[in-house]
């Protein structure tokens, strides 16, 4: 009987690692792990980005994988800050030259098929800390060195641009945008003085930023905001922490519906939820959130938790074969820990629906922080990716019946297979998963060696996108 189990058990596990196929790989020369980025448009296919020495390349593949378009942005040696803004249809690149104020902006439009640069001169000494795109207007939010803070509009069809004051604000600490959709977004100006987040509402037909309402939970200090706005309702979404504490303790989720401008707002300690009672999560909250999402009238919150990690470095010094005080020790980062997610279903009135959590544990700890879930509620789909560090992925796939998140299958993928027998991978690192026409796509940076040296291939270093369907 026992052996009749096992037998089942192997079967079983072969047919759903068989399940996923590679069916396409793509592979780009490259210089170094870290020059390579990769965004999904969905319905309007995708777009690689890598250096290549003094240059940045783009290239735009249709939703089957299939190459566009190549596009060469050149004299970028002295403009070094960078900053990236994707949404549905577009990609955009700003690269600043630091103090001069020299910015180039390179803006790619997936739905109209157009890559267009833009030269903009910003004043001098001025360092770009966030910015936004709506309608083809950028927004950016200025600091300066004497710490003065403005928010600049750029419109790069006509080329004009002007400064909206702010100066009413008083002692203004930071300003964050957030996009609703491709045509409306907020502007979050936090107040160090009264702990405000005053939210204003870009209204762009007329090139206007009205005043929408504050947030403050009694004084506390906000860590990160957000929002989202899928029809006549906006809901906003902040992480607040106390006074003498870094991590979150609270999520605070404000409604606001723009037909009736009525305004609803729910506070959710962590301490509070059921599924975050565990050891992983008790002494902290260090939390990661996605844009809150609206399916059949059910307000979802997803947040992914994480954990810092350090290592200790002790060197001693030996003088003549004794160990000579004193001992230094010094403490380096190691990258983040995911612990787990958490999703928080609500109504519209604000009222917890229900909770649910999923272990994350990924072998890989990157040193900045990522989303290691891929969500698609437009089709019902909850996707948890857990990686390892060299070559498996374990996915689990949900899907949500009835406001209700049910356990479908699970499946094993091979992340770095290269199609070729005689590969071998040395090395894999960053492995991402997207989806686009029910496709999974994996990229990173790989070493490989191959065996067989007729081939000529020998050792080489790629970027690589695997397709698996």
């Amino acid at each position: 009987m026992k052996l009749l189990q096992i037998i089942f058990l192997i079967c079983l596990s072969y047919f759903t690692i068989a399940q996923t196929q590679l069916t396409k790989r793509i592979e780009i020369q490259a210089e170094h792990r870290n020059h390579f980025e990769f965004n999904t448009f969905y319905k309007h296919g995708a777009i690689i980005r890598y250096k290549e020495k003094k240059s940045i390349k783009y290239s735009l593949y249709d939703t089957k994988l299939n190459p566009i378009q190549n596009y060469t942005v050149s004299n970028i040696k002295n403009k070094y800050r960078r900053g990236t803004y994707n949404d549905s249809t577009s990609h955009t690149d700003y690269f600043l030259n630091y103090p001069s104020g020299q910015c180039k902006i390179v803006h790619i439009n997936r739905k109209n098929e157009t890559i267009k640069e833009y030269e903009l001169n910003l004043p001098q000494q001025s360092v770009i800390h966030d910015f936004i795109i709506i309608n083809d207007c950028i927004y950016f939010a200025l600091y300066f060195k004497n710490k003065s803070k403005k928010i600049l509009y750029y419109n790069i069809n006509t080329y004009k641009y002007k400064y909206f004051d702010i100066s009413h604000i008083t002692f203004v600490n930071e300003i964050k945008f957030t996009s609703l959709n491709s045509s409306e977004g907020l502007i979050f100006i936090y107040s160090n003085k009264s702990k405000n987040i005053n939210t204003c509402y870009i209204n762009e037909p007329e090139q206007k930023i009205e005043e929408l309402l504050t947030l403050n939970y009694n004084n506390n200090k906000c860590v990160e905001i957000t929002a989202t706005k899928p029809k006549e309702t906006i809901v906003i979404s902040a992480l607040y922490s106390t006074e003498n504490n870094l991590s979150t303790e609270l999520i605070s989720l404000t409604s606001i519906t723009t037909e009736q401008l009525r305004t609803r707002q729910k506070i959710i300690f962590f301490e509070d939820l059921q599924t975050l009672k565990t050891k992983e999560t008790k002494s902290s909250h260090n939390v990661q959130q996605h844009k809150p999402s609206i399916n059949n009238g059910i307000i979802y919150w997803i947040g992914e938790f994480y954990e810092p990690g350090y290592r200790k470095n002790t060197s001693s010094a030996y003088i003549n074969g004794k160990l000579t005080p004193p001992t230094k020790s010094s403490r380096s980062f190691e990258g983040y820990q995911y612990t787990q997610a958490n999703l928080i279903a609500l109504d519209t009135t604000l009222n917890l629906i229900y909770e649910k959590t999923f272990h994350l544990y990924p072998s890989i700890t990157p040193l900045y922080l990522h989303q290691w879930l891929a969500v698609d509620f437009e089709n019902s789909q909850f996707n948890k990716i857990n990686f390892s560090w060299i070559d498996r992925s374990k996915i689990e796939f949900f899907s949500l019946t009835d406001g209700k998140l049910i356990k479908d299958n699970y499946r094993q993928a091979l992340l770095v297979h290269t199609k070729d027998k005689d590969d071998d991978i040395q090395y894999t690192s960053k492995g991402i998963t997207a989806y686009i026409e029910n496709q999974m796509l994996v990229f990173g940076f790989q070493k490989i060696t191959n065996r067989n040296e007729i081939k000529g291939l020998k050792a080489r270093k790629v970027y690589f996108i695997n397709v698996y369907k």
